[in-house]
Formats: structure tokens, sequence, C-alpha cells
């Protein structure tokens, strides 16, 4: 019953709406696994409460915003790209030296 509750909830409250729709069944059951693997606690409570409260909602929204930075579409691009950074000028790369002594 809480699997249905979530899957629900993701996909009434828009968070679903970047998902390609060839992905989205792959993105549920994924994103349910995820969910019993790292917010066990979420999924008891819904199950045991049989009710979604703000307390949870809050946890779902910070969880799927985790599993759609780790989700690879179908064509093998990440669901979410992360800011793109420009590249440290050589000036500002410092390097360090290991000495390593090989004791016989």
């Amino acid at each position: 019953m809480e699997k249905a509750v979530v899957s629900i909830w993701a996909g009434t409250t828009g968070r679903l709406d970047e998902v390609p729709v060839e992905d989205v069944r792959r993105f549920e059951a994924e994103f349910l696994q995820y969910l019993e693997s790292n917010h066990a606690d979420v999924m008891a409570e819904i199950r045991e409460t049989r009710d979604l409260s703000d307390g949870n909602i809050e946890k779902l929204i910070a969880g799927i915003a985790t599993f759609k930075k780790s989700f690879m579409k179908s064509d093998g691009t990440p669901l979410i790209v992360d800011e793109q950074f420009d590249a440290l000028a050589e000036s500002d790369i410092k390097r360090a030296t290991v000495t390593r002594t090989v004791r016989n």
C-alpha cells in the first residue's frame, strides 16, 4: 500500500515531470527500491499509519531530489545535469610530492 501512495504522490505532485515517458516505470521501481533501502522509516510509517504526513512529504521531497541526481535515463545520460564549473587555472593547481622509503 505504501508503494502505491508514494507512486501516486510522485505522479500527482509533478515530481516525475522531467522523467522521460519511456523511463517512468523504471524510475518508479528504482525510486521505491531506493526508499526501502535509504528511507525505510518513511515507508514503514506510511504502512503503519496509512497516512502521508507533512513530515514524510518533506522526507520524500528530499529523497526524490537526491535519487534524481543518480538516475540515468535509458539513453545513458543523467536525468539531472549538475551545474557546469570552469576548470581550474594551472596556477591554482597545487602539486604534491610523495616520497616513499623502501626498507630491506
